[in-house]
């Protein structure tokens, strides 16, 4: 990902060895005087000069390093493993001493293992690995890279700042919900149906009959024998269904406390919602939805887009999703979203504790003959399920300690009990 060249950022310490050793000719010294001892004093110097002797090695012996830092893959999901590579290259003319590196992590343990790096031979690169399993989603910065060295004897250490940190991407983890189609209008009309297709999102094709100027390999050949005259495809625009995910993104709708502290975890309700929300968005998208996100803050996601735009914009999404944080009130309240006028589909919430405001404003996203599932975190009070379920909505309560997987059954036995499922 980047290159720097070894940085000035460092320590140098003397060893237990080395303090030993000044302690030995204090003794000697102190000795030497008071029984007037030449051959004490002469130790004395000897060993007060080791140690001295080794810092100016090690200052003369400064390794100069270019280092670089790749990561695969280049956007992690929380929880999976990747692998980080660091090569080193000696720029100077002479080797490089043996060499003990770490990483500084975000995480717990908060350091990878210390490593051995034998001596770099000079004007050559050599590669170090490790591994990283991040456990939860967000933009972090690993590094800096750190190594040590000493001299022949261990007498003094140096510790030194080699590679400055880099930024890396951990989206959420993605869980596979159940596989089935989702009941799209409900009451007294009949239920529309998404059904999984082999085939896709691939469009119908028809035919036609051969026009001046069509490409003849859009030629169907079976169906022109059967007509008796040239036929060509003629692809059919399918229209796909909408659906549409709001989350609650103010700060004062999650009141409950942090998962430590000091860490970048702002609320363990927001993080369940965030989850939901990547691994609900991408399975509707894969069944054929068009996704919409409304955020009840700024807006933070980045669009779904069309069902057969699954590739590019699935990556984007949760990307965007790393990086998404809690608002605060007085940011306002944009109810952002970025679809269409007149849209209709399924919509899902999901929530804690909303305002009275964001709550009076959820009741109406509700549209006439429109499922509408809500996942309630906690903060679940009977004046809010009672608003909700008689403006038309099912409620689920959940807490972050419920897999996504139940929850989203749990969904589907609420819902399927009225309108049945697929």
């Amino acid at each position: 990902m980047g290159t720097s060249q070894s940085s000035r950022s460092r320590v140098r310490r003397l060893s237990r060895r080395g303090w030993m050793l000044l302690m030995v000719a204090a003794v000697c010294l102190i000795t030497g005087y008071a029984s007037a001892r030449t051959e004490l004093l002469y130790i004395a110097a000897f060993t007060a000069l080791m140690p001295l002797a080794a810092v100016i090695y090690l200052r003369m012996r400064q390794p100069r390093l270019d280092t670089r830092r790749d990561f695969h893959p280049t956007v992690i999901s929380a929880g999976q493993v990747a692998t980080a590579t660091l090569q080193v290259r000696n720029r100077a003319p002479a080797p490089t001493p043996q060499l003990r590196w770490s990483e500084l992590l975000p995480w717990a343990p908060h350091q990878t293992p210390i490593e051995t790096l034998a001596p770099i031979p000079p004007r050559r690169t050599v590669a170090a690995q490790y591994t990283l399993q991040p456990p939860r989603r967000g933009i972090m910065s690993v590094g800096p890279m750190t190594i040590e060295f000493s001299d022949p004897f261990s007498l003094a250490h140096v510790w030194r700042t080699i590679a400055q940190p880099e930024r890396i991407v951990v989206t959420p983890a993605l869980v596979a919900l159940p596989d089935v189609g989702l009941a799209l209008a409900e009451g007294d009309g009949a239920a529309q149906l998404i059904q999984r297709r082999a085939a896709g999102n691939d469009d119908d094709l028809m035919t036609r009959e051969y026009r001046a100027g069509d490409a003849l390999r859009r030629v169907h050949w079976r169906a022109s024998a059967r007509q008796g005259e040239l036929m060509v495809r003629q692809e059919e625009q399918r229209t796909f269904p909408e659906a549409r995910i709001i989350i609650d993104t103010l700060r004062g709708g999650y009141d409950d406390p942090l998962f430590g502290s000091g860490q970048p975890v702002e609320s363990d309700r927001f993080e369940w919602a965030v989850s939901m929300l990547a691994s609900l968005g991408v399975h509707l998208h894969a069944a054929g939805y068009r996704v919409h996100v409304v955020e009840t803050g700024a807006r933070q996601v980045a669009p779904l887009g069309d069902a057969h735009e699954w590739a590019a914009s699935d990556s984007e999404f949760l990307i965007s999703l790393a990086g998404i944080h809690l608002l605060r009130e007085r940011e306002g309240i944009g109810y952002v979203s970025d679809e269409q006028p007149g849209a209709r589909g399924p919509v899902f919430a999901l929530i804690s504790e909303p305002s009275d405001e964001t709550l009076d404003w959820l009741i109406d996203q509700r549209r006439p003959f429109d499922l509408a599932l809500a996942f309630v975190l906690d903060g679940w009070s009977d004046s809010t399920a009672q608003l909700l379920t008689s403006a038309g909505w099912h409620c689920i309560e959940v807490s972050p300690e419920v897999s996504l997987a139940d929850a989203w059954t749990t969904a589907l036995v609420e819902t399927g009990g009225v309108h049945g499922l697929i």
